[in-house]
């Protein structure tokens, strides 16, 4: 009796399991962030409460988007894409209307979203996501 053959699966690279660290990490600090400058609208200077409202629901976005990605899902990695430039847009929108105090930490959050998306495009990223799921 012949053996019967196991599917060969595609093992997650590390590359997704970063990415999905990272996005959960960036999405918890941006409800955070969102969630302290609703209740603290004095940290936002003459920016707009839109900022606050939509660094959180980005954050809420991306969380469940990293858990997606997690799973397998290709949409996911294009959806997380969106989020993380639109990470980069509110984060450098952010630091023009608040200043110079808000620098540091756009920056890391800008290049935070950068390695993200580096990531998420990465070889075995693609190879991975692309690969027939069964």
């Amino acid at each position: 009796m012949a053996e019967a053959s196991t599917p060969a699966t595609t093992e997650r690279p590390n590359g997704i399991v970063i990415v999905t660290f990272i996005g959960l990490a960036v999405a918890l600090l941006d409800v955070i962030t969102g969630t302290a400058w609703l209740i603290n609208r004095e940290d936002l200077a003459d920016a707009p409460v839109f900022l606050a409202w939509a660094t959180l629901l980005i954050g809420l976005g991306a969380a469940a988007l990293a858990a997606l990605l997690f799973m397998g899902s290709k949409w996911a990695r294009t959806l997380i894409a969106v989020f993380m430039g639109f990470h980069i847009i509110v984060h450098a929108w952010a630091w023009l209307v608040i200043g110079s105090e808000y620098a540091v930490a756009a920056t890391i959050d800008i290049l935070v979203a950068t390695v993200v998306l580096f990531l998420l495009f990465s070889r075995e990223s693609t190879e991975y996501l692309t690969a027939e799921q069964k």
